[in-house]
């Protein structure tokens, strides 16, 4: 947090109302039984690597596991991000950039 807040150059920028109750909306649609959703992830084709941390309570691992097995084309996560939430790609990002790299590359290669 302490290096996020000394970036002073190519910030993000800031989240608009909007993008915050789409973003509610969906977490709350995806936390509903899969019988009130019925939706055909595995239309779905584009390469997605599914990661999750082992403390994440926004986004409990089973529902990371769902969506792996539901979506067409992804890989998951060989094992869960230690001590870690739902930032786990942030708090453990050394690890999480070699993952992905390695995930890229299979993609350009395979």
């Amino acid at each position: 947090m302490t290096r996020l807040a000394t970036r002073e150059q190519d910030r993000d920028t800031p989240a608009s109302n909007e993008t915050i109750q789409a973003q509610v909306k969906a977490i709350t649609v995806w936390g509903l039984p899969s019988s009130a959703k019925e939706v055909d992830l595995g239309a779905i084709q584009q390469p997605a690597l599914v990661v999750n941390g082992n403390h994440d309570i926004m986004v409990p691992t089973s529902n990371s596991i769902a969506l792996f097995e539901k979506l067409g084309n992804a890989q998951l996560s060989l094992s869960l991000y230690p001590d870690s939430g739902h930032g786990a790609l942030f708090q453990h990002s050394a690890s999480f950039v070699e993952q992905v790299a390695r995930f890229l590359d299979g993609l350009a290669h395979g």
